[in-house]
Parts: structure tokens; sequence; C-alpha cells
């Protein structure tokens, strides 16, 4: 599997997780999404940046604004290769030097959005995905288990802890927490890497990972990491006129901090991101219609 989808993989069985469960929070209610918008996701540097409000389904725009520089024609057409509407940007620290990743994006499935409500599907859905992926690892942890590490779990939130390897460089360790906001013709699932005391013994770390003199793989010193969150939206368009109503938006946005250790502050990771989220919406497509 690429190495970039790994993590959305890992971040989308736990959502999958999470789905089928009821959630109330909605916006203003200091829920896990209030948090992204202010103060923020905070950063390895210890800067916050926020994640911009997910869109309002109940004053959608039109569909040529949510098209953009696309076709919405396209956009919505029933096709595993139908494009995906994407706006990626660097996020800068004060000196304007660069230090992560903003990704935002859209895409169509044809599919009602109770179906994508289903729990169990979703689960297994995701489970496919991640299935091939032998150095991936995710473990859903229970109020015990965070209980024993001194972490207090927030009713009606869900915790999983991932490990994430990145293009066979880096693997990126810690708790994912996630929370779940549901109405008549949307479902918002929000999702943070948990900001932890490094003392924590699922405090969220990355380490290095390189070739010695013979070849073989070795794994460096983990550094303590912060900075990875985010949200994906799905919306039924039923809601506007004139659409296919078994059919939703998926809208999805995240942030990502990288640290100057991964890839030597080059535009390595930044490259790779169009060809991994459309391929991410096509193997969506691919995998939901064989269920």
């Amino acid at each position: 599997m690429n190495a970039l989808a790994r993590l959305l993989a890992v971040v989308s069985l736990l959502l999958a997780c999470i789905v089928g469960i009821n959630g109330n929070v909605a916006l203003g209610d200091d829920g896990l999404i209030d948090q992204l918008i202010d103060p923020g996701i905070e950063f390895g540097d210890g800067s916050l940046h926020p994640v911009q409000k997910p869109l309002d389904w109940e004053t959608p725009p039109h569909v040529d604004v949510l098209a953009g520089r696309l076709s919405w024609d396209r956009m919505v057409r029933d096709s595993v290769v139908a494009p995906v509407w994407m706006d990626l940007d660097y996020v800068k620290d004060e000196s304007g030097q660069r230090i992560g990743h903003h990704v935002h994006f859209r895409f169509v499935v044809h599919v009602p959005l109770a179906t994508l409500r289903d729990r169990d599907l979703m689960r297994d859905l995701f489970s496919d995905v991640d299935a091939d992926d032998s150095d991936g690892d995710f473990v859903d942890l229970e109020t015990e288990a965070l209980s024993k590490a001194g972490i207090d779990a927030s009713p009606g939130r869900h915790y999983g802890l991932a490990k994430v390897p990145l293009m066979n460089q880096v693997v990126v360790r810690g708790i994912i927490e996630a929370e779940s906001n549901s109405n008549h013709d949307t479902y918002l699932m929000i999702w943070r890497l948990k900001p932890l005391d490094s003392a924590s013994p699922y405090a969220s770390v990355w380490t290095p990972v390189q070739r010695n003199a013979v070849g073989k793989r070795v794994v460096g010193d983990p550094e303590p990491y912060r900075g990875a969150g985010g949200y994906l939206q799905l919306m039924s368009l039923a809601t506007l006129d004139d659409q296919p109503v078994d059919a939703c938006l998926v809208e999805g946005r995240f942030l990502l901090y990288e640290p100057e250790g991964w890839f030597g502050g080059s535009n390595f990771l930044r490259s790779k991101f169009p060809l991994l989220i459309q391929e991410a919406a096509r193997k969506f497509r691919r995998q939901i219609a064989k269920k």
C-alpha cells in the first residue's frame, strides 16, 4: 500500500469504529471539532493552527462552487474514476518556513448516507483496505486501558493506538482520538493525534528508519511528535435540487506537521498527496461497490 495511504487507512479505520454510534456533539458544544477550530492543532514547534469549519449543509453552496475548477457534471458521475476536487497548501511558521501541510478534498460516491452510517459495513470496508499493510498497526483502546495509562477519556469519544509507516523512512505512533456528529443529512467524523505528556506510555512519537552499511533497515531513536488532525464529512446530495438522491459528497480536511527530520524539508511528501487522494477515492468507490 502507498505509504501515505496507510495514514488515511488507519484514520479511516478508527472513524469506521465510531460510525453508527449516536453522536450529538454540535458546533459550539466544546466538542472535538470546536477544539480543532479554536485554538487549533498544536504542531511540534508549539504553534497552533486552526482547522477551517466543515461545509454548512443547511445552507450548501452552489454545486459549481463545490466543484471549483472542475465540472460538477463530471464530479457527480457514477464512475470509479470520477474526478476529485482538492486544495493543497503548506502550513508555515511566523518566519515563513514550511512546517506542515493543509489538505482539503471533495468527491462524490453513489451510495446513500444511510449505508455509509452502517457501522459493520464501514468496519469491514476499512479493515479490507488496511489488510494489505503488514507494517501498519491499529488497536482499539477501551476506557480501562486509557485509565491505567493516566489518560482521561472524554465521553462520546473513541480512541485507538496507531502505528503508521511513511515512505519506509518514518514511523509515527500515538493515540488517535475521534468523535462524531450527525443529523438527517450529514455525518461528521472528527479526529486528531491526541497530544499527551512525554512521560505517557502512549505519547506520540516519530521514529526514523534507515538502512545500515549492509542494507538492513534499522530504527533510530524516537522523537516527540505533535500535529495531526482533521475531519471527514459525509453529506447527502438528496438535500440539493436536481441531484442524485442516493449519493453523497465526501469532504475531507486535515493538517499534518512535518518535522524537518522526516524528509530533509523537501517537497517530497507534498508531491505525493494528489495521486494519493485520487487513489483513495477510487479505492473507496471500488470497495463500497463490492459490499
